[in-house]
């Protein structure tokens, strides 16, 4: 079968998923989640574009705590009013938001962006165990469809593969789709799990 990767393509002959067939379909499903149920401001004569991915974050304060010794990659916030603006800019008509490791499961500033055009946006929450079952309902009602797991060591978010498995259940049971986030050797010690 044909699988696609940027910039290349290449025959892959296996009966079971690979992470890489997995991810690539995750990111997909990710998209496709992101266009529908949207009026397109985009003009009949052009293609929908989509962002399959943007990070939010908000400067540390007292109401916005990071993750201790989290940071986000760029020093000043990247907010709500910043990414609409370079979207439409840009000519961007969906986006996915995904929640910024810094932020923990503290998933507001992703709702927040959502909440402002909830048919332009989707969302990819991190959650563990301190997210209750109802809380898992609540932002799938409102546009998140994806669960975000950190196997990164510098993020120092992974679960341990009993949580992963719990968390799994869970999102499964709303139709969620699984975002899993690491470096080459992060993999190494859950690679037979995954």
């Amino acid at each position: 079968r044909r699988i696609w990767l940027p910039n290349q393509f290449f025959w892959e002959d296996r009966s079971m998923l690979s992470r890489r067939i997995f991810v690539t379909t995750a990111l997909g499903a990710g998209a496709v989640l992101a266009t529908q149920d949207h009026k397109a401001s985009a003009q009949a004569d052009r293609r929908m574009i989509v962002d399959a991915q943007i990070h939010l974050w908000k400067a540390e304060s007292e109401d916005w705590r990071w993750v201790p010794g989290l940071q986000p990659q760029l020093p000043e916030p990247f907010t709500i009013e910043r990414a609409i603006s370079m979207m439409d800019e840009a000519g961007v008509d969906r986006a996915v938001i995904v929640q910024a490791s810094c932020h923990g499961t503290d998933n507001r500033a992703m709702l927040d962006c959502i909440a402002s055009d909830p048919a332009r946006y989707r969302g990819v929450a991190i959650v563990d165990d301190s997210v209750s079952d109802a809380e898992l309902k609540r932002l799938d009602g409102v546009g998140v469809r994806c669960a975000r797991f950190n196997f990164g060591g510098n993020f120092k978010l992974a679960p341990s593969m009993d949580a992963f498995r719990r968390q799994l259940e869970r999102v499964r049971a709303l139709g969620w789709s699984v975002k899993i986030f690491g470096f080459g050797d992060d993999f190494l010690a859950v690679g037979d799990e995954l």
